[in-house]
């Protein structure tokens, strides 16, 4: 059986569905770079935040906070990690 390592970082490997948890979810279109509060919540570097209401559909998705532009977590970086 193979073994799937977790990386509390960035989540569970792309190789599972399910994904590791995020600190708060959008509510509204955001800018995806540097420390800021959504919803109250003050944002720091290496927290998920789970991106969902971009108006530009292909922006959703989980981020890893950063003080420049955020990058996707390696758990929902590419197509195959994404399930519907």
């Amino acid at each position: 059986m193979t073994s799937i390592a977790i990386d509390r970082a960035d989540g569970l490997s792309s190789a599972v569905a399910i994904k590791g948890q995020c600190r708060l979810a959008t509510t509204a279109n955001i800018t995806l770079s540097g420390t800021q509060t959504i919803d109250g919540v003050a944002l720091v570097v290496a927290d998920r935040v789970l991106v969902k209401d971009q108006t530009t559909g292909s922006e959703n998705g989980i981020y890893v906070v950063d003080t420049g532009p955020w990058r996707r977590a390696k758990d929902f970086s590419r197509t195959k990690d994404v399930v519907t």
